[in-house]
């Protein structure tokens, strides 16, 4: 492959990070359960990756959110795409809770990877950075941009 494609490659798949950003149409926030939110984007990675595996610890009840469903997926999706490549040993599921304060509902994604060192943690989120070859360091980024259009975190 020569350099100008693996240049136009790169920015093929920085087009595609950046899309959700720049869409024109207006989303509509709505009440959703939480619970549908998440069943959608977990039935969205086992499409794209059949070998995922997931072990969900059941929220009990209803949990209503006002988002954009379509948003949030893409930020659900953005994670787990994480959390699998994070995972040191692929057969180990990662696992998925609900949780919920006064004030807001959590969805926590847990791998079985080595973690971020310390001395990276106050850069997570900042454009550009990533400690994984072939990453451009926009997804996090981009998932706080879109989550904070949520009116979330």
């Amino acid at each position: 492959m020569t350099a100008l494609q693996e240049s136009t490659r790169g920015l093929e798949k920085l087009f595609e990070q950046l899309s959700p950003l720049i869409e024109k149409k207006a989303r509509t926030l709505i009440s959703v359960d939480i619970r549908t939110i998440l069943g959608n984007a977990l039935r969205e990675m086992k499409i794209r990756l059949p070998d995922f595996r997931v072990k969900e610890q059941k929220y009990p009840r209803q949990l209503r959110v006002f988002c954009s469903p379509e948003d949030i997926i893409f930020c659900i999706l953005s994670a787990l795409r994480n959390a699998w490549e994070a995972q040191i040993e692929k057969n180990n599921p990662i696992i998925i809770s609900i949780a919920e304060d006064e004030v807001c509902a959590s969805i926590l994604i847990a791998d079985s990877g080595e973690g971020l060192p310390k001395k990276h943690m106050h850069l997570i989120g900042e454009p550009f950075f990533s400690t994984k070859k072939d990453h451009e360091g926009l997804e996090i980024f981009i998932t706080k941009i879109i989550l904070a259009k949520n009116n979330g975190r």
